[in-house]
């Protein structure tokens, strides 16, 4: 029987493939179970025959002809409709296109499975459920295995509430073993199995969308009175008996095992690779529901587009569409000979640049936004960087992310729970008071928030509500030990109320100050340290909200909040919970949209969320081998491991490519890192990606990057320094911040100006190496590596070790904020903070110096004026407070002296406010020109580059203007060399300096 259908002029075709596909029946039937292939129902209508059924069931390869038909039915009917759609992204998806066709959708509820099946519960609901079951069992194993580890109980009860769920849809698959029977079974007496619940719908269901869903539901389904099921189908012929590879080599061995002689196995084998080998190895979750689908009666009706094969992807589409093997594609060929319909790229290790690209190629496009999706197995670790590149210059929509990172109500509750139930570490206050959630609610601005922290900094508080629970956290920790109360709240704020009474440096705003120990004495009600009942903690988490605001971006999240705890206050059985496990079920994820209000922009999803979604052009980025097929590692506690018919994240995935494939209309892009992030290794592309190549040939277009002949358009400029004129006030400086700017000017630029921190390790020498492996072994015990290399490094460490002590003996500075009189405390030499007054304000600076020594600062770099300048700032703190002026290189045995540190110092911190606005150029392989030898030796330095690799000085030079090397010295040569005078004093040079450098010097 063959039904036909014009749809914008392709043939819609289905026909009966029984005998064809069973030239051998006779043959194979002795070994192989032929049940697997039951012929097609008969039955099937024409189109214009068709009457309307109770049950029906609409085929296709196209999501937007599924959406048409259901369109064409709701607009018919005029009645109030429920949709179970797959997820959300699907749901309005399918929203819009019915507005679209019908100029209006109303009446609609999309409902997502797990909130339609009765059988589904709460995670909050099975998690605590199970928790109190584990935490009560008898089973001397079990105790054996938690051990009163209360994250151990947590971590399990997170397991079983995945398995409960897998053994309730699938009952017969599951044999019950050891402790996990009590469990299971008296889990199941609180929810029943599906299976054991007779279950009748009396409305109308429309399910749309949804691949797979297990036996009962559909049995469940299969009790409505009306029900349309409309179902993505990858193939026009019977397509059920398909075999992947591996299932194919596993079923010779079965019969081989049983005795089959080799010829019967060959023509088996033969039969089985008739199918088009990407259908097979991709499409098992399609299987597995038709099988499913086999035991119920339903009406069928297929509206398929048949694609011509103008371009290598309608060939692909077509191919699987018929049932045949892709072999020697026969395309027709643009004018310039190349098709592009499908393209490879290859973007060595970043995943930013891996965006970058993206962005070139969707310009280059010419579609319009809407027309184009983007896919990733994760898209999380995209979001940043979509936001960075895309900026507003492309508009975009991002589905299925994690909101809680995003949202401040949620960032606060965490950060309240986990800092009363801690030390009371007064950073992490601060960061609390900072939440912007936080800070509304209690009505302070950025001001009121500087001058709780220079209060707080001021009083010396450091951690510990007061002697008592110091001496409780320190006994948890560290056993029973003397110590002191140095640095607790009680004493701090104590501190803080003299200054009311008596004349001190910093004066209080009496309201503020009140305002701030009104909400000191609020958080000393929160720390709970017991298990408690879900009442208390529904009554104790609604305490804690109110100390938040609540503004439209924390809507989705404060949502999930209060269905939490409605889970708390409908929980009928008796279970005490820890702190720690309220802040697990906080801290699950809950998934949401950025701009979601913009139509008319490129859509970023999860490849499984919304593969079947069309547009004429799709992005597959991230598809390498070791992040796409997912992998979820696999329990010894699940018990239904390894059972075919229970589909596994693997077959999920296969399954979103190949609808994925069928969903794209004319491009198809496939992007990953080909380099590893860290090492620069290889990484293949992913399996399916490279089954996909493989019926393609070298059809596909691939491109590698980075093209040094292609780099990367320069819209920026790299600002240039203007003035010199600032006022500062009163300004705290670190010393790591000071050394981070004489190792890297522009890192320190970057990541201080614009927030932009570059995940790269600087390369290193191997000299300089060998000076961090010293650095260590002067502070304790060193792995050196196995072997004679280990063996020799260690020897050579070792001796020049002895050779250090035998000259100096190493300690440690420590500029301590809150610190009143010098002193020390072992090799550590404790002072106040260091005040350097400037021209328009001052600088305070505090941090510690390691490897310093009261012989002067020791200095592991070589002895040139670039290595002595990334110690320079350490090296004058030292001369300051050791009284000895001196640089000892120990690489050379040589010893520099210095004149005038304090000069040089307040010289190097006005420098350090300057960088701040301005980046410096005083990069480690143009010190030396800029400094001593003149404009020609930078130029040449600027076309050598660097010596050793330097991500941030690459990502800079490719995406902005530099000044020229004129420029530079005329911007830049008087302050550097009036701010370096002295270290250009240690290392004199021939070389004639210009007129005005002459002078700073």
């Amino acid at each position: 029987m063959r039904c036909i259908e014009k749809i914008k002029g392709a043939e819609v075709t289905s026909k009966d493939r029984t005998h064809e596909r069973f030239p051998q029946q006779n043959l194979l039937q002795s070994i192989y179970s032929f049940s697997l292939f039951a012929t097609e129902k008969e039955g099937l209508l024409m189109r214009d025959e068709y009457v309307k059924m109770e049950r029906v069931f609409f085929f296709s390869n196209r999501l937007d002809l599924l959406a048409r038909k259901l369109a064409e039915y709701v607009k018919s009917s005029g009645r109030v409709h429920t949709i179970l759609v797959p997820n959300q992204q699907i749901g309005r998806w399918l929203y819009l296109e019915i507005a679209k066709r019908n100029g209006i959708a109303a009446g609609l509820k999309m409902v997502e499975p797990e909130r339609y099946f009765p059988s589904f519960t709460s995670f909050p609901e099975t998690f605590l459920t199970l928790y109190g079951l584990l935490e009560k069992s008898s089973d001397l194993e079990l105790q054996h295995y938690l051990q009163g580890k209360e994250k151990r109980l947590i971590h399990l009860a997170d397991l079983f509430s995945r398995l409960v769920t897998i053994y309730g849809e699938h009952e017969q698959e599951r044999k019950d073993q050891g402790f996990q029977e009590e469990i299971v079974k008296k889990y199941f007496l609180h929810y029943p199995p599906p299976l054991e619940r007779e279950c009748q719908i009396d409305h109308e269901v429309i399910c749309f969308g949804i691949d797979y869903l297990a036996p009962i539901y559909w049995k469940f389904l299969f009790s409505s009175p009306a029900l349309q099921v409309y179902l993505f189908s990858p193939c026009l012929y019977y397509w059920e008996d398909t075999e992947s590879d591996w299932e194919r080599k596993s079923l010779h061995r079965h019969w081989k095992r049983r005795g089959a002689k080799d010829r019967v196995c060959l023509e088996l084998d033969r039969y089985l690779s008739e199918a088009p080998r990407n259908l097979a190895n991709w499409g098992r979750l399609g299987k597995e529901t038709l099988k499913i689908l086999r035991s119920f009666d339903y009406q069928e009706e297929e509206c398929y587009l048949i694609p011509q094969a103008t371009t290598l992807l309608k060939q692909v589409q077509f191919d699987l569409l018929h049932f045949e093997n892709t072999k020697n594609p026969t395309i027709s060929r643009a004018p310039s000979g190349i098709d592009d319909s499908i393209k490879l790229f290859l973007t060595g290790n970043s995943r930013l640049h891996e965006i970058e690209v993206l962005r070139e190629e969707i310009l280059k496009t010419g579609l319009l936004y809407h027309e184009i999706s983007v896919l990733a197995p994760d898209i999380e670790p995209y979001v940043p960087l979509i936001e960075y590149v895309f900026g507003e210059e492309i508009p975009y929509r991002i589905s299925g992310v994690g909101v809680g990172p995003t949202s401040s109500f949620r960032q606060g509750l965490v950060r309240l729970l986990s800092f009363v139930n801690g030390r009371w570490d007064v950073e992490a206050l601060l960061t609390l008071f900072e939440t912007p959630s936080f800070s509304k609610k209690q009505g302070w601005n950025s001001g009121d928030l500087q001058n709780i922290r220079a209060w707080l900094e001021y009083a010396g508080i450091d951690w510990g509500i007061d002697p008592k629970h110091r001496e409780e956290v320190l006994e948890a920790t560290l056993g029973s030990k003397p110590f002191t109360d140095h640095g607790s709240w009680e004493r701090g704020l104590d501190r803080l109320l003299d200054t009311l009474i008596y004349i001190r440096e910093i004066e209080l705003e009496s309201d503020l100050f009140e305002e701030l120990i009104g909400c000191f004495e609020t958080l000393k009600w929160f720390p709970v340290f017991e298990k408690k009942s879900l009442p208390f903690w529904a009554a104790y988490l609604e305490k804690a909200s109110a100390l938040f605001e609540i503004d439209a971006e924390d809507e989705g999240e404060m949502a999930s909040f209060s269905h939490l705890l409605k889970s708390f206050k409908n929980f009928k059985e008796e279970v005490c919970c820890s702190m720690d496990g309220i802040q697990y079920l906080l801290m699950r994820p809950s998934f949401g949209h950025i701009h979601a209000a913009h139509l008319h922009a490129v859509q970023f999803s999860r490849l499984q969320d919304a593969s079947l979604i069309p547009a004429k052009a799709l992005f597959c980025i991230g598809m390498d081998e070791e992040s796409f097929p997912t992998k979820r590692v696999v329990s010894s506690l699940d018990l239904s491991r390894g059972k075919k018919s229970i589909p596994t994240s693997v077959d999920r995935d296969r399954y979103a490519f190949l609808a994925a494939v069928f969903s794209c209309e004319e491009l198809l892009r496939i992007s990953y890192c080909h380099l590893s992030e860290e090492e620069g290794k290889p990484v293949a592309a992913s399996l399916l990606v490279q089954e996909l190549l493989s019926v393609t040939g070298k059809e596909i277009q691939e491109e590698r990057f980075p093209k040094k002949q292609q780099p990367l358009k320069k819209t920026v400029v790299w600002p240039r320094f203007t003035s010199s004129s600032f006022s500062v006030g009163r300004v705290h400086v670190l010393l790591s911040e000071l050394r981070q700017l004489l190792k890297h000017p522009w890192q320190f630029y970057l990541q201080k100006a614009h927030g932009i921190y570059l995940d790269r390790t600087l390369q290193e020498t191997f000299a300089l190496q060998k000076a961090k492996l010293l650095k260590q072994s002067l502070e304790g015990p060193v792995d050196f590596g196995p072997g004679m290399i280990g063996k020799a490094l260690e020897i050579d460490i070792l001796e020049k070790k002895e050779e250090l002590l035998a000259k100096c003996t190493p300690v440690t500075l420590e500029l301590r904020e809150g610190s009143r009189e010098p002193k020390w405390e072992d090799h550590r030499y404790i002072v106040p903070p260091l005040e350097v007054p400037l021209e328009k304000g001052s600088v305070v600076l505090t941090g510690t110096i390691h490897q310093t020594s009261r012989e002067g600062m020791l200095s592991f770099r070589p002895d040139t004026i670039a290595g002595s300048l990334q110690v320079w700032s350490d090296a004058l703190i030292s001369s300051i407070f050791f009284g000895c002026p001196h640089l000892r290189i120990l690489k050379e045995d040589r010893v520099r002296s210095i004149e005038n540190p304090e000069k040089h110092l307040a010289a190097l911190l006005e420098y350090f406010l300057i960088a701040l606005r301005c980046p410096s150029p005083l990069l480690s392989h143009w010190t030396d020109p800029i400094l001593r030898k003149g404009m020609e030796a930078l130029e040449k330095a600027r076309l050598q580059g660097p010596s050793l690799e330097d991500p941030v000085y690459d990502w800079v030079v490719s995406r902005t203007e530099l000044p020229t090397s004129q420029e530079i010295f005329s911007d830049w040569e008087v302050l550097c060399k009036r701010t370096f005078s002295g270290l250009i004093a240690l290392y004199p040079t021939t070389k004639k300096l210009s007129r005005e450098g002459d002078e700073a010097v």
